[in-house]
């Protein structure tokens, strides 16, 4: 999966991260979804989350260094709904 992110660079000190429009369609609907918690540090490149879809499971890589500061709740745990590509996932206070 080439690039499963977006940034969105709310504010100087926060972003959301979210999925792209492709890697929703190569995951196909999502199953589960296992969102890193609130308070984890994470550098580029740790996991923060694992993604089940019909198609795939796939273990998200962080693309920036930070602590999370909020999960979307409707994304913890078993989804009944697929994703649309403006959903965040996680949004992450940028380490400076």
């Amino acid at each position: 999966m080439e690039q499963p992110w977006w940034i969105d660079h709310q504010a100087r000190d926060l972003a959301a991260i979210g999925l792209t429009e492709s890697a929703l369609q190569e995951l196909g609907r999502l199953r589960f979804v296992d969102l890193a918690l609130v308070g984890t540090q994470l550098k580029t490149n740790d996991s923060l989350a694992t993604i089940e879809g019909q198609q795939m499971i796939t273990d998200l890589k962080s693309p920036i260094d930070g602590v999370i500061v909020a999960v979307n709740p409707a994304l913890k745990g078993w989804v009944a709904a697929d994703v649309d590509n403006g959903q965040w996932l996680i949004k992450v206070q940028p380490f400076s």
